[in-house]
């Protein structure tokens, strides 16, 4: 992990994940088990959950933002906090949480998955996906694909390490080998560092060493084994797409429309979906001074529209209400913060909120 050893000299970086949704396409989804259920009011996430790297070993934190129309935030202590040595936690790049309420995790440190039951805290057991045969080297990225009933049917990993993409059929643990692996023809899946599905289940990939995000196919495309296939659209790499050498996180919105974060420029940016190749500038930044944006790593966007952010090395999350942002460049503050001591922050690196309209995939 070129980039992040060098500017992190004993840990690597854990991205954020949104909890999945309230509300998907296919219908009302059941609210996480063990969170107290999520008034739909369409105002703000009610949770997130973030991967901090610096804690040792790592953590995963959740956040109750409460479902008024101003979320809580500030000095915001956890709901959850799942951290000490026994969590198999070692790094953590990216979370992920499931319709039941359970927390997933991609470990770089020690090449593994873990899983969480939905009310782990503290130094808790994890069920563990890991061994020679998952083929891991570098995980990172992590999404959990659920069926229009809330069943877990895939587990999404990018590796870092290995310039490829594993999908395992669920459930899965232990040592076990992935159904399907993606590789790309095109040589643009260099470092993934984050990947998620749009509401086809295709496929978006960021990555952090072409300075691109991809998207391929959905794993209906694919045939058991390795598939080194062509991307079907390709964003980047940077010239007038906006996009600097270095993409760490990527979403999909509400509307469809692709979001990332930009690590070179520090920024966040929003491209409509049909955006293919290096020619096409990004309909809506975040960045400037006053966004405080600073080694961004990923972003996520609420049902209402609202923008998720966080950032390595300042230790907060941020959130700009929809109404703060406009077409074209943004150099606004945040609307609202996550940061303080009793946050247990220290180096967050991903995010995932609840209320989102990808949360449920065909």
């Amino acid at each position: 992990m070129t980039r992040l050893l060098r500017s992190l000299p004993i840990v690597a970086v854990a991205a954020l994940v949104i909890l999945a949704g309230c509300k998907g396409p296919g219908g009302s989804s059941p609210a996480p088990g063990g969170f107290p259920a999520l008034t739909p009011s369409g105002d703000h996430a009610q949770y997130v959950v973030v991967g901090d790297a610096c804690t040792t070993n790592g953590a995963v934190i959740t956040y109750n933002l409460g479902n008024g129309t101003t979320p809580l935030a500030g000095n915001l202590a956890p709901l959850y906090d799942v951290v000490g040595a026994t969590t198999h936690l070692s790094q953590p790049f990216n979370v992920y949480i499931d319709f039941n309420g359970n927390k997933w995790a991609s470990n770089y440190g020690n090449a593994s998955v873990t899983k969480y039951t939905v009310t782990a805290n503290g130094n808790a057991t994890p069920t563990t996906i890991s061994g020679a045969l998952t083929g891991f080297a570098g995980p990172t990225g992590i999404y959990v694909q659920q069926n229009i009933q809330g069943v877990n049917i895939w587990l999404y990993v990018a590796d870092y390490s290995k310039n490829q993409i594993d999908v395992f059929a669920l459930p899965a643990t232990g040592n076990v080998a992935p159904t399907y692996i993606i590789k790309d023809s095109s040589a643009k899946l260099v470092n993934p560092e984050a990947l998620t599905l749009d509401s086809s289940g295709n496929i978006w990939v960021a990555n952090a060493g072409s300075g691109t995000l991809e998207k391929f196919t959905s794993v209906g495309g694919l045939t058991a084994g390795t598939n080194i296939i062509a991307p079907l659209q390709t964003i980047g790499p940077a010239g007038s797409s906006g996009l600097g050498a270095d993409v760490t996180g990527v979403y999909v919105g509400p509307n469809g429309n692709i979001w990332a974060t930009d690590y070179t420029h520090a920024s966040v940016v929003e491209f409509l979906p049909s955006t293919n190749g290096t020619t096409t500038a990004p309909i809506l930044t975040i960045a400037g001074a006053s966004t405080t944006i600073s080694e961004p790593y990923n972003v996520a966007v609420d049902s209402g529209g609202n923008v998720y952010e966080v950032g390595y090395n300042y230790a907060a999350v941020n959130i700009w209400a929809a109404s703060a942002l406009a077409a074209g460049a943004n150099n606004v503050a945040p609307t609202y913060t996550i940061a303080g001591p009793a946050t247990k922050l220290v180096c967050p690196a991903g995010l995932q909120v609840n209320s989102i309209t990808n949360g449920v995939d065909p």
